[in-house]
């Protein structure tokens, strides 16, 4: 499928040409909305210099990091990313070339909790 879209949007010169509908939220990981970007956003996270995950999560995820009981009954350290931040600036990524419904299913500028 990426080559697909791949191909569409070298012969616009743009990143269009593709339309993803789902009828849920995205809810399960970051990488699920990260993979939105690859796919329809490309040229913009070339422009950003965002060429992978690890660089797209530096710009929009935040890492936190609690402690919990292993499967031995120990306590460890866990890092994971819990929090979506600049989120106004994520919609406006997805939004600027896309007509989108009435605020898109995007609430820009609320902070979610994974």
């Amino acid at each position: 499928m990426l080559f697909a879209i791949r191909t569409i949007q070298e012969r616009t010169g743009k990143d269009l040409g593709a339309t993803f509908l789902s009828g849920t939220t995205i809810s399960n990981s970051l990488t699920e909305l990260y993979l939105l970007f690859k796919y329809l956003r490309p040229n913009e996270l070339e422009r950003q210099d965002i060429r992978c995950f690890d660089a797209w999560a530096a710009i929009f995820a935040k890492k936190t990091t609690d402690f919990e009981f292993n499967v031995t009954n120990n306590i460890v350290q866990k890092e994971r990313f819990s929090l979506f931040h600049q989120g106004a600036g994520a919609c406006r990524l997805l939004q600027r070339d896309y007509r989108l419904p009435h605020g898109g299913g995007c609430r820009c500028g609320q902070t979610k909790q994974e």
